[in-house]
């Protein structure tokens, strides 16, 4: 109902108002260091497992990859509009040029949670995914890439969002995961596969009796990284987790105060953060 709905809304803003102010209060006692990339204490993650605003996720995300820091190099201005006009010109691998123009069409029909203007969202998704396969022949472009880059797209612009993917695509999580024989992400099926065993072993149990390997049902999953069947509001909290895990560094001394962790931190005045 319309006043249910009002209520769930008025419920999601108070709590992203607290959020804020735990997060202000972070920013404000421990700043990012001068290279801007994120460092992993205590109580950042307790922060990250909590939530990160919304306001804040497009600069958490760039800051957890340095996709911001690589921006603000020299030898890197202009770069994306460089590559861009590369691939039109015909450099980068023909075999990846074609599998976009295929994936173009299917992917945002593939978002079901987004609503953006085709027209408009195909063709920087054209930019964007032929300007990596520029930049990175040796990976060119795989299938579920597509769905990574348009969800980046959907939170920040072009310029920002190739750094973003080229960040994560080269990061420890997805290392091998677009490569032709896809290790990594073989891998990750087998650790899932024992995880689903342990943590919901009746469901592991009923994929066997009917014949369903794991990874037959995962892997789609994880290739697009959840895109394809999560629901916005619980895919963005995954991907806080995953940049954050795969791009911050463990602070000094960090590691042995890890169990605290879970403990939120306490709330605590307004003070500026890093913004978009």
């Amino acid at each position: 109902t319309l006043s249910s709905s009002s209520a769930a809304s008025d419920v999601y803003k108070r709590q992203e108002v607290v959020l804020l102010a735990r997060w202000r209060a972070h920013w404000r006692t421990q700043p990012l260091p001068p290279d801007g990339r994120v460092r992993r204490t205590p109580e950042l993650t307790a922060l990250v497992r909590a939530g990160v605003p919304a306001t804040d996720r497009v600069a958490f995300w760039c800051a957890c990859t340095g996709a911001d820091a690589l921006l603000r190099e020299p030898a890197n201005r202009g770069e994306y509009a460089r590559l861009v006009a590369l691939a039109g010109a015909g450099g980068a691998p023909r075999s990846a040029c074609v599998q976009i123009e295929k994936d173009l069409n299917r992917t945002f029909a593939g978002m079901s949670s987004v609503r953006i203007p085709e027209e408009e969202g195909m063709a920087a998704l054209r930019r964007l995914l032929s300007a990596f396969a520029a930049a990175e022949p040796q990976i060119g472009y795989t299938q579920s890439m597509n769905f990574v880059a348009a969800m980046l797209l959907l939170l920040m612009d072009e310029e920002r969002a190739f750094w973003v993917l080229r960040a994560m695509i080269n990061g420890r999580a997805l290392r091998g995961y677009y490569a032709d024989s896809m290790d990594a992400a073989v891998a990750d099926q087998l650790v899932f596969k024992d995880a689903l065993a342990s943590a919901l072993p009746s469901v592991s149990a009923h994929l066997h009796a009917l014949g369903v390997a794991v990874p037959l049902v995962s892997t789609a999953w994880f290739l697009c990284l959840f895109v394809c069947c999560l629901p916005l509001p619980v895919l963005l909290p995954v991907w806080d987790l995953l940049l954050f895990y795969d791009g911050s560094e463990p602070a000094h001394g960090s590691e042995a105060a890890h169990a605290r962790a879970t403990q939120p931190a306490p709330l605590a005045p307004h003070a500026d953060a890093p913004r978009d």
